[in-house]
């Protein structure tokens, strides 16, 4: 199972070692070149992505330090507010920074690579996407589910990006459904 970039990763570990995965669920997966936005391609570019980049992740680790609006965001979200506090603080840190740069390079240059291959994954595989996610459309879970042999999609309703977090029992329904053959 892999969430995000992490479904990019369980899909490349399902083309390149198929006998270690008998089932693949991927949730709002960046995994497939459909899923890079030109956001991404913004925050991956030399000079501007890495400006923008520390911005964004300042002003995020801003917003959570913010005790009102941590406080919303973990009662909507229904997460512990000390957890968002350590975010905050990890966020406006230069290591996040970094790390975010060069993930978000590697996102946008082998992506496409994984694209080509995707057909040669053979484990059982469920694309399970937020109709509502504004961080990998629900068109690039479709087309992803749809490069996959065999692969089913799932879209959940109002649902965004963080499907872990959000729709966490629907998640683990499905995992267990996939992984038990259904």
């Amino acid at each position: 199972m892999g969430h995000s970039l992490g479904a990019g990763v369980a899909a490349w570990l399902a083309v390149h070692h198929p006998e270690r995965v008998q089932a693949l669920v991927l949730a709002a997966p960046a995994a497939n070149a459909a899923s890079l936005t030109r956001t991404d391609r913004v925050l991956a570019a030399p000079v501007i992505g890495s400006v923008a980049s520390v911005a964004l992740l300042s002003g995020a680790g801003a917003g959570l330090g913010y005790a009102p609006m941590r406080r919303a965001l973990a009662q909507r979200m229904d997460l512990d507010e000390w957890h968002l506090r350590g975010l905050a603080r990890r966020l406006s840190g230069p290591a996040a920074w970094r790390s975010f740069i060069v993930e978000q390079r590697a996102l946008v240059r082998q992506l496409p690579l994984l694209d080509g291959k995707l057909e040669l994954i053979s484990a059982p595989t469920v694309v399970v996407a937020g109709e509502a996610d504004h961080v990998v459309p629900a068109t690039a879970a479709r087309d992803l589910a749809r490069q996959i042999p065999g692969g089913e999609l799932v879209l959940l309703p109002r649902a965004g990006h963080l499907l872990p977090q959000m729709q966490s029992g629907r998640l683990a329904e499905i995992i267990v459904q996939t992984v038990r053959g259904k």
